[in-house]
């Protein structure tokens, strides 16, 4: 633990009073109490849900039995492989030649029986359960992977359909759904008998015994000349679980905000809590020797550290109205923009009352009765999907209602952060945190107020700030102040009367941040320039990786679409894309199929797209993906996800079940109008790709050094496990002996460079902007990589400083200077063949500065 009395001799910034120490005794006292509340209660939910998995047959999945199938699996396989291959005689022995039908393809090995069997055993290790009836459930896990292996040798593409419908399902579920497809098809496969799978069972598990050492028999008197054997724990086991547990219980702390400000950091190791229990490294990664380097390189990240510390020392407090509703809206189960339901979609009503298991059966035997039950199963099982989904969202939304009324009366809260290997800034605390799910955010505010008089553009960022927040965001900055006051009234009334109004709000783009927005606007409304806002306003890049690409390469296109050149009105990317693809489909004269299980031409296709429209949200995603290494493969799943979302809302498929087909046809289209709109930025990508690919040659990672200082490194290696999965997808990693030298992985560190490397430029960029904008008197920030937020009065100010940042990064040839960089690393014969950089294109990126839509 931290000196206290040390901290409050110098206090927050250099030396302070003796009364200034004791007015902040309390509080710091107060955020000692909660850190070690933090590790506590880490421990509590760890060891609760080691305690549920445990006791609910689940103990596999926990850390301790996943770490020992790893540990044995490899043994209990060249075992298995042994006596299997082992021409013995014997009942027992005989039906260990059932796992002939498990023999891994492709190779002579048990790897995925011997998971099962050990996951099995798992199960069962500490809760003293009958050798038999673990027996009896290790040949009938081991009979199902068969069962499924003979299903996908027959019926291949029926197997992955169905299983694809089920992945997400419960283990039992997934089984039921197999076998009844597999008879469905009249696939033959002759059960193994309830004897073949007791011999097979319960001789796996001498193997374990024999092998591991993770179980042994014990006999127990439960009755008069009753002596059952159960199989328990090893001694040894029970001790290493303990010790394993009692390690791992204080390595998931629950990272809460602070009430003090967090510790400066001046280092890689020192920063963020107070106390050596919640200790974290500056940056999160998992490469050791990156760390170390760094250490080494602390004095020339000074620019770094002093951006975090000034995200991390703005001070917050709990929106108190804004949480008032979310609790109301929860209790009642409200479904509103991300917010779950708190409560469980009720199922369709049965056709028949199953309770009554003859007449179902009469019933059944008619066939519209038979089509209406499988209507009723489908219908039931979307409602058992839904339902599954949300769990674990509700989980988190109650999590973050209890954090945000854990800290309501705080006057001030504050947030450490975080880096990941590319620079970008991530807040520590989970569930109520500043880049947290919408509703999260919009119960966050500034604790210190500005007055709205203090700057004539305060109302007027407010009023766009509202506006964008209810979706109108592609309106002039001018359209958007009139909207607001147009709608004042209505917000207004939203803030007066949240509940008896959520039909209006309810409907926004982002409804609890226009709620937030409401609140806020009705009282510069009621106070006018005496109004002392709260409120973080947040201004947006316009598809910032695209326009990163466009700066760099002075792309005057790619630049224009993204709002790095002056207009009257924003240009919205992802709307140009969709006219382009709405023109591109009316000009469809095509009678060929579009796919021989499609029966449709590619003329009916289109009208069937036109017809459903094709707008802005449909293509968002497609254009999004692009800087980051985007591929067709992934716009198809993006459409199909739309459409499917669409369809959750009510709106009708007309693709029907070939929605695969129709998505692989928009997704055509729409790729092929971002590759005509962003032509500058995929050639930049291909020669990113192009130089990670000769450095991968060399076997060695990827590293530059951003404008603020800080070091990138990508580092993608091979691994030297493989992943063992059975046919109903559980998986596990197989452990196997680690080399010396690590391989870098080629195809990793070609897909990933794009990516990464605009990330490092958008995460230095966040950071000069903070730092410029504190010289300017600017000290709250809510910074998300490419959203920019301070107080309405300060916004201004704000947008000025990130412009210049922009201009002054861009001003030097960026991939120039990695090019030089990667170019010293690189062996004579690669460095010959490093292809020229891209050409440039004659954006002047001193526009930026005049584009008011740039960021907005």
């Amino acid at each position: 633990m931290a000196n206290l009395d040390e901290l409050l001799k110098v206090g927050i910034g250099g030396a302070t009073t003796q009364q200034f120490a004791e007015v902040k005794k309390d509080r710091y006292h107060r955020q000692y109490q909660l850190e070690q509340e933090m590790v506590t209660t880490g421990v509590e939910d760890f060891l609760r849900s080691t305690q549920s998995n445990t006791q609910n047959g689940r103990e596999s999945i926990t850390d301790h039995g996943q770490l020992l199938i790893k540990k044995n699996l490899e043994a209990v396989s060249a075992e298995l492989q042994k006596q299997v291959d082992t021409k013995t005689i014997g009942r027992r022995m005989l039906s260990l030649k059932l796992l002939e039908n498990i023999r891994d393809e492709g190779k002579e090995t048990f790897d995925t029986a011997a998971f099962i069997i050990l996951r099995t055993i798992m199960n069962n290790l500490t809760v003293s359960q009958l050798v038999q009836k673990v027996g009896i459930a290790i040949g009938h896990a081991l009979e199902a992977e068969a069962r499924n292996r003979e299903f996908e040798k027959i019926k291949p593409k029926y197997f992955q359909a169905v299983l694809d419908d089920v992945k997400r399902k419960q283990y039992k579920h997934k089984e039921t759904v197999m076998t009844h497809s597999m008879n469905k098809m009249e696939i033959d496969w002759e059960p193994w008998s309830p004897s073949d799978k007791l011999h097979l069972g319960t001789h796996c598990i001498t193997i374990i015994e024999q092998v591991t050492g993770l179980v042994h028999h014990v006999k127990r008197t439960t009755a008069k000349n009753e002596t059952p054997i159960f199989l328990e724990a090893q001694p040894a086991v029970l001790k290493l679980i303990e010790d394993t547990n009692g390690k791992l219980c204080h390595m998931f702390p629950k990272f809460y905000p602070m009430v003090v400000p967090p510790q400066e950091w001046t280092g890689i190791y020192k920063g963020g809590y107070l106390t050596k229990d919640l200790e974290q490294p500056f940056i999160k990664t998992k490469t050791s020797n990156f760390l170390s380097d760094l250490k080494n390189r602390d004095d020339e990240m000074a620019p770094v550290f002093d951006a975090v510390n000034g995200v991390q020392n703005t001070k917050w407090r709990i929106n108190k109205p804004v949480l008032q509703v979310l609790e109301a809206v929860w209790e009642l189960g409200h479904v509103i923009g991300k917010l779950p339901s708190r409560y469980e979609d009720e199922l369709p009503p049965k056709p028949f009352d199953t309770s009554d298991t003859e007449g179902f059966k009469e019933w059944k035997k008619d066939a519209d009765n038979r089509e209406k039950w499988v209507d009723w199963k489908h219908k039931a099982s979307k409602v058992y999907e839904r339902n599954s989904k949300n769990t674990s969202k509700k989980i988190q939304v109650s999590a973050l209602i209890e954090l945000a009324k854990k800290f309501q009366q705080e006057d001030n809260i504050y947030f450490p952060h975080q880096l990941d290997f590319r620079g970008r800034a991530y807040p520590m605390p989970a569930f109520l945190e500043p880049q947290g799910a919408e509703f999260s955010r919009a119960l966050l505010e500034f604790s210190e107020g500005k007055r709205m008089g203090d700057n004539e553009k305060g109302g007027y960022w407010l009023a766009i700030h509202t506006a964008n927040m209810f979706g109108e965001d592609k309106l002039s900055l001018d359209d958007r102040e009139k909207w607001t006051k147009d709608n004042s009234d209505k917000i207004c009334g939203v803030a007066n009367d949240p509940l008896g109004t959520m039909s209006y709000w309810r409907s926004a783009d982002k409804p609890f941040s226009f709620l937030a927005a409401c609140f806020e606007w009705n009282g510069f409304m009621e106070k006018g320039k005496n109004h002392y806002t709260h409120l973080p306003i947040a201004i947006d890049g316009s598809c910032n990786g695209l326009q990163i690409f466009s700066l760099m390469l002075r792309d005057e296109v790619g630049g224009e679409a993204t709002n790095l050149t002056p207009r009257d009105k924003p240009q919205d990317i992802y709307g140009i894309v969709s006219d382009k693809t709405t023109a591109q489909l009316k000009l469809e004269t095509s009678d060929d199929l579009v796919h021989r299980k499609y029966p449709i031409t590619k003329k009916q296709l289109a009208k069937l797209w036109l017809d459903y429209g094709v707008n802005r949200k449909v293509c968002k995603r497609c254009v999004m993906i692009v800087p980051y290494s985007g591929t067709k493969r992934a716009c198809r799943q993006y459409v199909e996800k739309y459409v499917q979302e669409q369809m959750d809302l009510g709106v009708h498929n007309p693709f029907g079940d070939k929605l695969m087909y129709a998505s692989e046809y928009l997704a055509s289209a729409i790729w092929t109008n971002i590759e005509s709109t962003v032509i500058k930025a995929k050639e930049a990508m291909k020669w990113l790709k192009n130089i990670s690919k000769l450095a991968a040659k060399m076997n060695i990672p990827i590293n530059w050094k951003v404008c603020t200082g800080f070091w990138v490194q990508q580092h993608y290696q091979e691994v030297n496990h493989r992943r063992i999965e059975t046919k109903l997808g559980d998986k596990i990693i197989k452990l196997t002996i680690t080399e010396d030298k690590k391989k870098i992985n080629k195809r990793r560190q070609a897909q990933g460079i794009s990516a990464n490397f605009v990330h490092s430029l958008d995460a230095a960029a966040m950071m000069l902007t903070v730092n410029k904008c504190r010289t300017k008197g600017i000290t709250d920030f809510q910074m998300i990589h490419d959203s920019y937020g301070t107080h309405a009065t300060n916004i201004e100010t704000m947008g000025q400083c990130l412009r210049e940042v922009f201009v002054e990064m861009f001003e030097e040839n960026v991939l120039e200077t990695f090019r030089d960089h990667i170019y010293g690393i690189l062996s004579p014969k690669l460095q010959a063949k490093l292809t020229p950089i891209p050409e440039m294109g004659k954006l002047n990126i001193h526009d930026v500065k005049d584009s008011k839509y740039f960021f907005a």
